[in-house]
């Protein structure tokens, strides 16, 4: 599964310290996603939620 979420929050214009800010989660949070991390479905759903994307765009997995 590819995860494309430092590319989206980049092209965003934030820094993680921000996209957690509005996620409600830490910036090392954040900063592990994009490393590769399993973050909880709460916390996908959070960023997703943050950025205004689909979860399918920033783990670019297929959703049946």
């Amino acid at each position: 599964m590819n995860n494309n979420l430092k590319k989206i929050r980049q092209k965003k214009g934030l820094s993680a310290r921000a996209l957690g800010n509005l996620a409600g989660v830490s910036d090392y949070c954040i900063l592990s996603a994009e490393k590769g991390s399993n973050p909880s479905l709460e916390t996908v759903i959070a960023i997703a939620k943050a950025l205004n994307v689909q979860v399918a765009d920033i783990w670019d997995i297929e959703i049946k």
